[in-house]
């Protein structure tokens, strides 16, 4: 058989994780080879359009500090980040 290519061989490596965390490891990972040193990734099955829902309903994964996390999220300020405006007005990737 044939190796993947390195792609298809990430793709299989995602696939066959058994769970959210090594997923999470095998992103960021990736990532990191692409020059990311930190990551957040957010999630909620609640959102509408121009809200996001409470803010526990959701879920949040991330490689900043704790303290970074909680500021960001506790205080509101991820409701007037760039990249959540951007999310909240746009779908897809930039």
């Amino acid at each position: 058989m044939s190796e993947l290519p390195v792609r298809l061989d990430y793709v299989q490596k995602l696939l066959d994780a058994s769970s959210a965390e090594q997923v999470w490891e095998l992103h960021t990972q990736k990532m990191k080879e692409f020059g990311f040193d930190r990551a957040i990734y957010a999630a909620t099955r609640f959102r509408t359009h121009g809200d996001f829902g409470d803010i526990s309903d959701g879920m949040v994964l991330s490689e900043h500090d704790n303290d970074y996390i909680d500021a960001f999220f506790d205080s509101g300020l991820y409701l007037h980040a760039p990249v959540t405006t951007w999310a909240v007005q746009n779908t897809g990737v930039y």
